[in-house]
């Protein structure tokens, strides 16, 4: 045989396996509001549309009564619906938002309600058999942090100054306290379920969190599909703000003040689910824009030269698509005791731009509006000058996982595949992959298991 026949056989033989594979794995979606945002509903229907441009079928089983759909505003490209289980493959995976949440039984206790996925959950378990359902868990992005970190952070949010959390830590109770909240975070996150996937995306890997968590996996951002941005036209600043947070209020009028000092036309483009202070000026123009379908917002962002982000999803779009941002994700308390909402994501995000070399006053800069600080002045800068900062960033944050742990889709694509194609129970490969996600790149020193 010749080397080029060898090679089309090879090539053949690849692909034939990969079609067997497809073929023996049904793949499930089950798509929930957690955290109030439709980034938990948009994290799984992406993996599920990433699946599908790899040759799944995925499906969303409407079954139960408390099984609600996402409204059509959202891309279903490549997603059915249907109301059944209907067995078409020896083994299935679902895709849930936090199952220990959201597809979990219920328990006879206080917050023990089961999840709205938990009767399709369960017709899934009934039609493929013990240990030939493979359950992968999105938990929310950014929030793989030690325990006590983690336990900390209600005190930080009720209002507790740092002196007084130190003070806390050196207390008898804290130790205490802490196993309390690991117990229930085991818990309420399914992790006594072997065949449950925790699947954790971030910007960096926590060592502590995988030795405290050993149940959970840690991979790279759950990226939106790449786009191609048109070349910027003449006209007035486009700014676009995705304001979901409650306290987006005490934000507009000092947003709306940066844009004006900046002397620049701009078209200020607003989505929110909250009544807004918004009041044009004589330079910035107000458009507020409604729920629309996915397409259409998508076009928001391609002519947009400044966002205001706010949450995982805008986030990693604006990350993603190239587009200057600023973040915001709420506030609490006022004057000296302002504190930011949920400030994980912003903390990962800073740390890796410091490794990627982003000058400091751009972290600077990010810091000060997620404080309500000096917004004013930095609008009027970034809408002078926007500093675009993501093709740096995405490579940074994948220097830090083994593949392919660096890009959340591309592992739940390579686990479904391994699932199909394999003859490990549900419970020994999710074992499996738990072990490789803590591997070490190999210019660390290590050469990770394949997946």
């Amino acid at each position: 045989m010749t080397r080029s026949a060898s090679r089309r056989s090879t090539i053949r033989s690849g692909a034939e396996r990969r079609r067997a594979a497809r073929r023996a794995v049904d793949v499930y979606l089950m798509p929930a509001v957690v955290g109030g945002g439709r980034g938990d509903v948009e994290e799984v229907l992406g993996v599920g549309r990433a699946l599908a441009r790899t040759g799944y079928a995925p499906v969303v089983p409407r079954v139960g009564p408390r099984a609600v759909l996402p409204d059509r505003s959202f891309d279903w490209s490549g997603i059915r619906i249907t109301r059944r289980v209907v067995r078409r493959a020896p083994r299935a995976v679902t895709i849930s938002s936090q199952f220990g949440v959201t597809a979990a039984e219920g328990r006879d206790e206080p917050l023990g309600r089961a999840g709205s996925w938990a009767d399709a959950r369960a017709a899934v378990e009934r039609a493929y058999g013990p240990g030939q359902v493979l359950h992968l868990s999105l938990e929310e992005f950014a929030r793989a942090r030690p325990v006590a970190a983690l336990a900390e952070e209600r005190w930080r949010e009720s209002g507790r100054t740092e002196r007084d959390r130190r003070a806390r830590r050196r207390s008898r109770g804290f130790r205490r306290e802490i196993e309390a909240f690991a117990a229930l975070y085991r818990k309420f996150r399914a992790f006594d379920r072997p065949d449950v996937l925790a699947v954790f995306p971030t910007f960096r890997r926590s060592a502590r969190f995988a030795s405290q968590f050993p149940e959970s996996v840690q991979v790279g951002p759950l990226w939106p599909e790449p786009r191609r941005r048109p070349r910027r036209m003449a006209g007035p600043v486009r700014v676009l703000w995705y304001a979901s947070p409650s306290t987006s209020e005490r934000l507009a009028p000092r947003l709306l003040a940066g844009l004006s000092e900046s002397g620049r036309p701009v078209r200020l483009v607003v989505r929110s689910p909250w009544p807004l202070p918004l009041r044009p000026s004589a330079t910035v123009r107000v458009v507020v824009a409604r729920t629309r379908r996915r397409e259409a917002w998508n076009r928001e962002w391609d002519r947009t030269d400044l966002a205001i982000v706010t949450g995982t999803r805008s986030l990693l779009e604006a990350i993603r698509w190239g587009v200057p941002f600023l973040y915001f994700n709420g506030v609490m308390g006022r004057g000296r005791s302002t504190r930011r909402h949920r400030p994980e994501k912003l903390l990962g995000l800073l740390d890796v731009l410091r490794a990627s070399g982003v000058p400091a006053s751009v972290r600077r800069d990010l810091a000060d509006v997620a404080r309500l600080r000096n917004v004013e002045e930095v609008v009027a800068r970034w809408v002078l000058r926007p500093r675009g900062i993501g093709g740096r960033l995405r490579a940074e944050i994948a220097r830090g996982f083994p593949p392919p742990f660096e890009d959340a889709a591309r592992f739940v694509v390579a686990a479904v595949g391994r699932f199909g194609a394999g003859s490990e129970r549900a419970g020994d490969l999710a074992a499996a992959l738990r072990r490789e996600s803590r591997a070490r790149r190999p210019s660390q020193g290590g050469a990770p298991s394949k997946a």
